[in-house]
């Protein structure tokens, strides 16, 4: 369901359902990521678990280290592909999938520790997460 769905059905059915919007996937690494639009969906996803209203501890550092985390994965994704695409010899592929890697790395160390106020949605949602 879009966000803007489940905005719609809180309105029209508050009572029914304690979903949050979710937070949205960092305006850095949607930039970063604006080749791959597949894995900005799968950061968008792992956000979206956050929607749900659930104690947690620390949740923007929750939050963070997933978002990290499947970094990581589309990094060693990259890292495999380029290997394979070497060990074939596709020069084109080479090309991709460097660039692919190259982005990846950037991404995950370009993370700071609260991108584009991802802070602010647990700040203000803290009550959900009590």
């Amino acid at each position: 369901m879009s966000n803007f769905g489940r905005m719609l059905k809180n309105i029209l059915s508050p009572g029914r359902s304690s979903t949050l919007i979710p937070p949205e996937v960092p305006a850095q690494l949607r930039e970063l990521l604006k080749d791959y639009p597949a894995y900005v969906e799968n950061l968008q996803t792992v956000l979206n678990e956050f929607a749900e209203p659930t104690p947690r501890v620390q949740p923007l550092d929750e939050a963070i280290w997933a978002l990290q985390n499947r970094l990581d994965c589309f990094l060693q994704e990259a890292v495999r592909q380029l290997e394979a695409a070497q060990a074939d010899g596709y020069l084109l592929l080479i090309d991709e999938a460097n660039r692919a890697r190259s982005t990846m790395g950037r991404a995950l160390l370009s993370f700071d520790s609260d991108p584009d106020g991802l802070g602010r949605y647990f700040k203000l949602h803290k009550k959900a997460f009590e």
